[in-house]
């Protein structure tokens, strides 16, 4: 099967295992996933750091924004600017600032200043699925992987998942981004920057 045809079968069958998460269950493991995130180091020590607003059954990681917020962190969104195009802005009300987007998620309101991608210390995001070599499968749109692959972007990548969307291994192609750490609602696995392949877990 082509790297393509892979993804695209890989995108389909965690998505219907998302789709048929308990509630109760989504509840627990974003809880759980929430909590190892705010307690990573690089978390602590970032002071401008990028949430994504979940949609789909993705694990909630709305509490974070309130957590982080009241610790003083500079905290930016994404916004999908055209087909081919994502960035990010500041976020200066948690309460106000949002607004119902063309791709049916909360996106920061026009008012909101753009924050390149320079200036972003840590950048947390959703997936289809993982695996365990730091590798991510997104929806298919390639906006994360534009943006993240860009010069001056030296942001350290952090993605979420339940246990069911960490595989051993994904097909991967050149223009794919990789994971500095990937939390789950069980651990937190690191990965070696310089090595596809090795990567160390940590059980929390």
């Amino acid at each position: 099967m082509e790297t393509k045809q892979f993804k695209a079968h890989t995108r389909q069958i965690a998505r219907d295992l998302r789709d048929k998460l308990l509630p109760q269950l989504r509840v627990k493991w974003s809880e759980a996933i929430c909590v190892k995130l705010a307690s990573l180091e690089q978390v602590r020590q970032a002071k401008t750091i990028a949430l994504f607003r979940p949609i789909h059954k993705e694990p909630d990681i709305e509490p974070l924004f309130r957590l982080l917020w009241t610790q003083g962190k500079r905290l930016v969104a994404p916004k999908v600017i055209s087909a081919s195009e994502m960035k990010m802005f500041a976020i200066q009300n948690l309460k106000d600032d949002f607004v119902m987007g063309t791709l049916g998620i909360m996106e920061p309101k026009a008012n909101c200043p753009e924050i390149p991608a320079s200036e972003l210390d840590l950048v947390v995001l959703p997936g289809v699925a993982f695996d365990t070599r730091g590798n991510r499968l997104g929806w298919g749109k390639g906006y994360y992987d534009r943006y993240l692959n860009c010069e001056g972007c030296n942001a350290y990548k952090v993605g979420v998942a339940y246990l069911f969307q960490v595989l051993d291994q994904l097909p991967t192609e050149a223009h794919d981004i990789r994971l500095d750490a990937l939390v789950t609602p069980d651990r937190v696995l690191t990965f070696d920057s310089t090595d596809r392949i090795g990567y160390t877990a940590t059980v929390s």
